[in-house]
């Protein structure tokens, strides 16, 4: 009679094949909290035996992992836990050691719809967190160099606030008024999501050909950053302001995007009108402000801020 075959015993050897051959780490805890499973990548990342936290509890086993971690007090709060709810809050836990960055995923294990442990993921993203780092950098620097938004054409943050502050100072010496409209691209977000960042991106310089084909020669029109655009008008009032942010809104309405979104943007502007005691940055500022009133109202609108008023003379 031919013995019966340990089931049991091949599927724990499987399941450790596949810990040991994975790049990930693996934790597996039981539903009192003790470490039955560990993959070997657990201990390269942390610098451990694996086997050595096989059998311990999950306090035993965060504490180890812990001493290790420049700051761990986020992971000790989700895996510690002592409830083990079979639909956790969703998301990703980033630690650090001093030489890594570990993100830890938390996902609970139920048998017959009852909770009966939690697995642990644990991946090393160290080298996509430097490459990030390195991106930045170089953005900032390319930033530095260059006057110009790689993506629209259009003129930088910097150059806009050079731009801006020169402006600022010629009104005020020539006693000339001046305006800023701001923009920003509505539900930009849900388009990144919804349709993909190819056609996001195509949505941004949509809009940048619109608010660059309205401009007049001596007007600077810029991305500020992400989703955000400003228009600088020098010798334009609050007047002439309104008027611009009514063409730039209908003209986007009469803008397609083949199998994209609607594009609409909320606009908030604000000029200055010497003499005054503001500076460039309390025009932005007012800018902004009004901006945030246009997109409290919702998609679309417009809002332009008065000056400030003049000072006692």
């Amino acid at each position: 009679m031919a013995e019966a075959y340990d089931w049991t015993g091949m599927v724990e050897a499987t399941l450790m094949t596949l810990l040991d051959a994975s790049l990930e780490g693996l934790l597996v805890f039981d539903a009192q909290g003790t470490c039955r499973l560990a993959g070997r990548h657990v201990g390269k990342l942390f610098g451990y035996d694996s086997s050595t936290l096989i059998g311990k509890s999950r306090g035993d086993v965060l504490a180890m992992l812990g001493r290790v971690c420049v700051t761990a007090t986020e992971l000790i709060a989700a895996v510690g836990a002592r409830e083990l709810p079979l639909h956790p809050p969703t998301g990703e836990i980033e630690v650090r050691t001093p030489r890594r960055v570990v993100v830890w995923s938390l996902h609970p294990i139920g048998i017959d719809g009852a909770p009966a442990g939690r697995l642990l993921l644990l991946r090393d993203v160290t080298t996509e967190r430097n490459a990030d780092k390195t991106r930045r950098q170089l953005a900032a620097r390319i930033e530095q160099l260059t006057p110009v938004d790689a993506l629209t054409g259009l003129a930088n943050r910097r150059r806009f606030g050079e731009e801006h502050e020169r402006e600022h100072g010629r009104a005020m010496r020539a006693w000339d008024s001046y305006a800023v409209l701001m923009a920003d691209v509505d539900g930009m977000r849900t388009v990144n999501e919804s349709f993909g960042l190819i056609i996001g991106d195509a949505v941004l310089e949509r809009v940048a050909e619109v608010l660059r084909g309205g401009r007049r020669e001596y007007d600077l029109v810029a991305r500020l950053q992400d989703d955000e655009f400003a228009i600088l008008l020098p010798g334009a009032d609050s007047v002439a302001l309104h008027a611009v942010g009514q063409r730039i809104r209908a003209a986007l309405a009469r803008t397609e995007l083949a199998d994209g979104p609607e594009i609409s943007v909320c606009l908030g502007g604000a000029d200055c009108a010497p003499p005054t005691g503001e500076t460039a940055a309390d025009i932005l500022r007012r800018c902004r402000d009004a901006l945030a009133v246009a997109r409290a109202r919702g998609k679309g609108e417009l809002e332009i801020d008065a000056p400030a008023p003049a000072p006692p003379g």
